[in-house]
């Protein structure tokens, strides 16, 4: 229910323009870093990573004005900072054999990630509660005039709902967080992966953008909707590498699918890498980059209308997914404006997961400027 209630005042508020702001924002930040800054060859998954939480951040917890810079903006690097500990601590993890019961051992490890998860839910507590407190003191019409970030959207899902309290919030904003930034860094990362290893849509990637957007403008949100090409290889790299391998669903009731009883309340896996890979359904190329594959369209692009699906089906459909989107199309297509780029020569192709699908040795980029039209 909360997710739904969140859903609903997300679209709302998209579509009344309210996200133009932040990504505008965006837009001019990573136009003026790049316009800034000399760029030589170097690990593109950090950066990217970085640039991806500018947006995350401000759409998550904007606030307006001065609680984005000071009080809320300290928070979340804070939270921030201590997730991306744990999630190291849970990659390690990853790597062990499972034990049965050791995750409640309060060995080294174990104590370290308690601590971490406790100090990022007292963080977001406190941020949820200074916003709540914030709310209060100004009359709803004041309120529905101010900024509507996902933080403000919940609060007033909340307000309508006896059902959702601050833990959901807080889990929530656990979510939006962490999981968007690194799915989003690695979606840039492998794409800008491929599009080195594949000049040639590389260079019609390039043009489209040019044609559309212009050698030097800032692009917008309406630009983006045209740039059809680019939508072709972003679906494209993650049909290839999506940024989660696998997903979990428990049946909430006795079902039969295919042919198999499936009790109530088991568990089942699918393997969306597997699925993207699977030639009786992408073809013999399934393997091969081909973004043309997508010219008509998702759901044409398979045997199956739904064999595509980087960010789940259904009503547990990634919440980030439109956002995550936008905003690898923006970053990719003023990339494309300024610079052409190949791979460093000491790139090695090792795609391994550690939570999340990463590339093993790091994704070295050479950049170069393109010249002034």
């Amino acid at each position: 229910m909360f997710i739904r209630v969140c859903l609903e005042n997300i679209t709302k508020a998209v579509g009344g323009g309210c996200f133009c702001t932040s990504f505008n924002n965006f837009s001019a930040f990573f136009c003026g870093w790049m316009l800034d800054v000399e760029v030589p060859s170097f690990g593109l998954l950090h950066f990217l990573c970085n640039v991806s939480g500018v947006v995350r951040t401000d759409v998550a917890s904007s606030g307006g004005g001065k609680e984005r810079n000071g009080y809320a903006g300290a928070m979340v690097d804070s939270v921030k900072f201590r997730r991306a500990q744990q999630m190291a601590l849970a990659a390690v993890a990853f790597q062990r054999v499972l034990i049965p019961g050791y995750r409640f051992f309060p060995t080294k490890r174990n104590v370290n990630s308690w601590k971490l998860d406790k100090e990022i839910r007292r963080s977001l507590m406190k941020l949820v509660e200074r916003r709540r407190e914030g709310s209060s003191i100004i009359n709803e019409t004041q309120y529905r005039q101010g900024p509507k970030d996902l933080l403000g959207l919940m609060i007033q899902a909340s307000n309508s709902s006896k059902d959702v309290t601050v833990h959901d919030i807080v889990e929530e904003c656990k979510s939006f967080f962490f999981a968007g930034k690194q799915t989003t860094s690695n979606l840039l990362t492998w794409t800008t992966v491929l599009l080195a290893m594949h000049p040639h849509w590389q260079v019609q990637a390039r043009e489209e953008v040019l044609r559309v957007c212009g050698s030097r403008d800032i692009p917008t949100k309406d630009d983006v909707v045209k740039l059809k090409t680019l939508t072709m290889i972003v679906n494209e790299s993650l049909r290839l590498y999506p940024p989660t391998i696998a997903t979990i669903r428990r049946s909430k009731a006795d079902v039969e699918l295919g042919g198999y009883k499936i009790p109530r309340g088991t568990e089942l896996l699918i393997p969306i890498l597997a699925l993207h890979h699977d030639q009786s359904i992408w073809g013999h190329d399934a393997n091969e980059f081909n973004p043309r594959r997508f010219s008509n369209g998702v759901a044409r692009a398979a045997k199956h209308h739904v064999a595509f699906i980087p960010f789940g089906l259904g009503v547990r459909t990634c919440i980030g997914q439109n956002l995550a989107i936008l905003q690898a199309k923006l970053t990719l297509a003023i990339i494309l404006q300024r610079f052409s780029f190949r791979l460093a020569t000491s790139y090695q192709h090792a795609p391994t997961v550690l939570m999340l699908l990463y590339p093993q040795h790091g994704a070295p980029i050479i950049f170069e400027r393109l010249p002034n039209p």
